[in-house]
């Protein structure tokens, strides 16, 4: 049985809960040839429990539109924008699904910075707060990184947990029947998009060691998007990196 069809089981029956979704689409450097492959799916689930209103990113005005919504819970799922505190404040409930395994990996692309700062990897799903993915922790799974995982298919596999992960915490979730746990600044890692775009910029003279370099390039490494790059004589050359266990040789 599917984790959908589980959660269609565990909710039949139960008293149906207005919902709001918001961010279906991605905007990001790196995603954007999949977009909506985590939002979608968390549609699907959503639109498997009756009564669900849904609203995307691209509603004119989108914020207005939630406001004046009769629902209850708020779900954001992919969504890169902030959302302002009179939005959060016009629901019982606003959740985030956030692909990192906080406090580690706030802000963008936290599947890289689990490569390159060798970090645990995972996901979360957390309360709302004003504050970047700092609100209260609902649930959360670690998700392991191999060694010759790339930037792309580390992101792939976080967003499937992901959605595995909803599917099982939304029947509590609706009804607000769950614990949450403390969600520290201290000790955790955040990184803004302006981070990436350095990250991106390779400079040959700088100096590393070899693990630091290959963690780089993997993690920046994403089809079908050119991010690492370097500058020699006037000309830009992009660089990505495939690595390959022996077995496959």
């Amino acid at each position: 049985m599917s984790a959908l069809e589980k959660m269609r089981d565990r909710t039949r029956g139960t008293q149906s809960i207005n919902t709001v979704t918001a961010g279906y689409f991605r905007s990001n450097n790196q995603g954007a040839a999949i977009d909506g492959r985590i939002s979608d799916a968390i549609r699907r689930i959503l639109i498997a429990d009756s009564g669900t209103e849904l609203v995307g990113k691209n509603s004119d005005p989108v914020f207005e539109r939630m406001e004046s919504s009769d629902a209850e819970v708020l779900v954001s799922a992919g969504y890169d924008h902030i959302i302002p505190e009179s939005t959060l404040a016009a629901f019982d409930r606003a959740i985030n699904l956030h692909w990192s395994l906080l406090p580690y990996g706030r802000g963008e692309n936290p599947n890289i910075w689990s490569i390159t700062e060798d970090h645990p990897a995972g996901v979360t799903i957390h309360e709302m707060v004003p504050d970047i993915d700092s609100g209260p922790i609902i649930t959360q799974r670690e998700v392991s990184i191999e060694p010759n995982e790339d930037g792309k298919n580390l992101y792939l596999r976080l967003i499937d947990e992901q959605v595995d992960l909803f599917a099982s915490a939304w029947p509590n979730i609706r009804i607000g029947k769950y614990e949450t746990s403390a969600n520290p600044v201290e000790g955790g890692t955040y990184h803004p998009r302006s981070e990436f775009r350095e990250l991106c910029e390779l400079s040959l003279d700088e100096e590393m060691t070899m693990g630091e370099c290959i963690n780089i390039l993997r993690a920046l490494t994403f089809e079908p998007y050119e991010n690492a790059y370097f500058e020699k004589d006037g000309e830009t050359y992009y660089v990505e990196i495939e690595i390959s266990p022996e077995q496959e040789h």
